[in-house]
């Protein structure tokens, strides 16, 4: 609470959010097209919208360090 007080962010929460919507095996999937270059726009269109699933975009901006303000 009181880092979060600080600005210093709730990156635990945000990674528990994160778990909760991403399964581990599409995230290494994806890293992996990613990283070979082979990434397509239909693959950012899922990655947007599991962020989607994860909330509003100002409420995971603000648990990152230095990015609510």
């Amino acid at each position: 609470m009181a880092s979060r007080i600080l600005g210093m962010g709730d990156v635990l929460s945000l990674i528990e959010q994160a778990e909760q919507v991403f399964e581990r095996r599409s995230g290494r999937a994806a890293a992996a097209k990613i990283g070979s270059g082979e990434a397509h726009s239909e693959d950012f269109l899922e990655q947007m919208l599991a962020i989607r699933k994860m909330g509003p975009i100002g409420n995971l901006l603000g648990m990152l360090p230095g990015a609510g303000r």
